[in-house]
């Protein structure tokens, strides 16, 4: 017996049942068989019952005897329920923990359930050491595969959570989500009404006519990025449960006497369109701590195209003064500052990079950072450094980068750190990498931060690390001869996509500099229906303005015509910034595709943004916009841009005059 109070949390426990639960979410499981089988789920703010019992085990690992299986039968060692109070990591929230051991392989599972105040959502975790390897013949070679080539020992599949959907959920829709920017324009594939196994971060289990229901959530890398066993995310068995894999640990990574843990899994409840829309986002805004270090212009000069050659003191005291005029926040120095010769030399020629790769270059730098710190202390400016971990060591290195990244935020200030190169080909590489982002942020007391680039290898993508730091999205450039290229609507249509599910607030989006603009591919390029350069830098920067502008260029390389436009933008975004982040930024209009009305809406209780955007291929200059729960006496107010807004017919008429035109409103109900 035993229970746990805390703010509207409750956990109540016999030998029979287990319960969880605040005032918007139940959740009861069965564990009078020695481990966790879920029986009830609950929206408590609208008493309804969302699933059914489902009558075995909720989780489960390849390989691995199952209850009943082999005559196994497991048991409970213990249940603990505890509140965790706010940290570097995670916002306050109870955590339940079942001890559950398994005898004849002698393994211990715990199982742990997060359950944060007021949110209408439980997160699991799995844990467990084992003393023997999984029982499972293990091979890449897909289509060589024997008939007994997988898992001898219970199902073919891993699971970190399950239940069995009421009759009333009767839709479901997966989200699938890919990294690897540098070779893809698409970063978000929706699956709609799926009726078998299907991949994805999010899996949306909802009523067809009245739209209410649950959506899981898994916090791990994309679907093309993992190590799993399987072919899929989300399991569909034949009695209509539902099982949501990616352990984050394949068998053959298994070793007896360690401990391995899982991916967190979330079911999130929603009860309409809107809470649909919004269900991942208040998830992680009550998951991670608001910081201010999300929210920054900053400038990266690598998309000049030539930064390694231009590196000197003088160059970087030149670009930080620059990057000041612009209004940016910070500016990152990247690749060339230190005194190994570059990215290259682990990516592509697979060299072993010593500590001294990282020391400052003292051909280029004089070794030291002295006088770019004294220019931006002087500007008002933070900097921030670039760093590429050893992917090609499994980051067993871990504790010397770190020991790296803490020494340059303490001898020279550098709070942000851009991390590339990232390859989590193994669990042990993952652990590895995430004990350099925990040793530095408790060294530094949650200074140090860390943009998280996804623009190639194996990295965490959309929901993972994100206790850590952003999201570095994409490189695009307007310069070069090769690659995929910039261009305004492709970045739009990407962002457009993801804000669906993501959260605009903790994405870096590029704005290059138009100024550099290479005539010559893009007229070779033929999936560019229009040139880039019909839109207008300001245009450029405005698809950035309800992310966090990534000034991408030389600063101190821009004409003036450039540098006063980025300049007006930058401050128009700092102006507003306050307002844009405080609300749900979501996506509104159309699709874009280069012929749209698309654009942004930043949703709060009483007030709001939104930009629009006309795009160059669209013929009207007027479309109707829907924003449900904006009452028709709410007053828009133009504060950048071209255009007006009025009610009409139950939405917003918004007009933008030219074609490539763009235009910013805030409004108060």
């Amino acid at each position: 017996m035993g229970e746990l109070k805390y703010k509207d949390i409750y956990v109540r426990w016999n030998d029979e049942k287990l319960v969880i639960g605040n005032a918007a979410i139940e959740r009861t499981l069965n564990i009078a068989n020695g481990y966790p089988e879920t029986i009830s789920l609950k929206d408590l703010r609208h008493n309804r019952e969302l699933v059914k019992p489902t009558g075995e085990i909720d989780f489960n690992y390849m390989g691995y005897n199952m209850p009943g299986l082999n005559n196994v039968v497991f048991h409970i060692e213990e249940i603990k329920a505890e509140p965790v109070q706010n940290s570097l990591y995670d916002n306050e929230h109870v955590r339940v923990t079942i001890k559950i051991n398994e005898p004849n392989e002698e393994i211990i599972y715990l199982r742990e359930y997060i359950i944060y105040p007021e949110l209408p959502a439980i997160a699991v975790r799995n844990y467990i050491t084992p003393a023997v390897n999984p029982n499972v013949y293990w091979t890449y070679r897909e289509l060589l595969r024997c008939r007994e080539n997988r898992a001898t020992n219970g199902p073919h599949y891993c699971s970190v959570d399950a239940v069995i959907p009421g009759d009333d959920i009767n839709r479901f829709d997966a989200v699938e989500f890919m990294g690897r920017t540098d070779d893809n324009d698409v970063q978000v594939f929706e699956h709609f009404d799926v009726k078998e196994n299907t991949n994805g971060n999010l899996l949306y289990c909802s009523n067809a006519d009245n739209g209410y229901g649950f959506v899981f959530l898994q916090e791990a890398p994309p679907s093309p990025e993992r190590r799993d066993m399987e072919n899929f995310d989300f399991y569909f068995t034949g009695n209509n449960r539902i099982r949501s894999c990616c352990w984050g640990v394949a068998p053959h990574e298994i070793k007896p006497n360690e401990t391995y843990r899982s991916y967190r899994h979330i079911i999130i409840l929603f009860n309409d369109d809107m809470e649909r829309r919004t269900a991942v986002f208040n998830y992680m805004k009550t998951r991670y701590h608001e910081r201010p270090q999300d929210h920054a212009v900053m400038v990266n000069p690598w998309g000049c195209c030539d930064f390694p050659k231009r590196v000197s003191e003088a160059f970087l005291i030149d670009e930080i003064k620059a990057a000041a005029k612009l209004g940016a926040d910070c500016y990152q120095i990247d690749d060339g500052w230190q005194h190994g010769r570059g990215l290259w030399d682990m990516m592509g020629g697979n060299f072993h990079l010593t500590r001294k790769f990282w020391d400052i270059s003292t051909t280029r730098l004089n070794g030291t950072f002295e006088p770019m710190v004294k220019t931006a202390e002087e500007n008002n400016i933070d900097l921030a450094l670039w760093t590429a971990p050893s992917c090609n060591l499994d980051y067993i290195d871990w504790e010397s980068f770190a020991d790296m990244v803490i020494k340059y935020h303490n001898e020279c200030g550098f709070n942000f750190f851009k991390i590339d190169a990232m390859m989590l080909r193994s669990y042990e590489s993952e652990r590895n990498v995430e004990k350099i982002f925990t040793k530095a942020r408790n060294a530094s007391n949650g200074e140090i931060f860390f943009n998280l680039d996804v623009t190639n290898g194996q990295r965490g993508g959309y929901f993972y690390f994100l206790e850590y730091g952003n999201i570095f999205l994409e490189n695009r450039y307007i310069g070069l001869s090769v690659g995929i290229g910039y261009h305004p609507e492709k970045t739009l249509k990407s962002i457009w996509r993801l804000a669906k599910y993501t959260r605009l607030q903790l994405l870096q989006v590029e704005v290059p500099n138009r100024g550099m603009f290479n005539e010559e591919f893009y007229r070779k390029n033929k999936s560019y229906h229009v040139m880039p350069n019909c839109y207008s830098q300001k245009y450029w920067a405005a698809v950035a303005m309800f992310a966090n502008p990534l000034l991408w260029f030389a600063p101190s390389q821009l004409n003036d015509e450039c540098a006063s436009d980025i300049t007006e933008m930058v401050e128009l975004h700092k102006k507003y910034r306050s307002d844009i982040f405080a609300g749900d930024i979501i996506p509104i209009g159309a699709e874009p595709d280069g012929r749209a009305f698309t654009g942004f809406w930043s949703r709060r209780e009483n007030a709001g943004m939104i930009i629009v955007y006309r795009e160059y291929g669209c013929s009207l200059d007027y479309d109707l916009i829907d924003l449900p729960g904006v009452d028709v006496t709410a007053e828009f107010e133009l504060v950048a841009g071209n255009g007006c807004v009025k009610a009409e017919d139950g939405k917003w008429r918004v007009t933008i005059p030219e074609a490539a035109g763009f235009a910013m409103f805030k409004y108060s109900k």
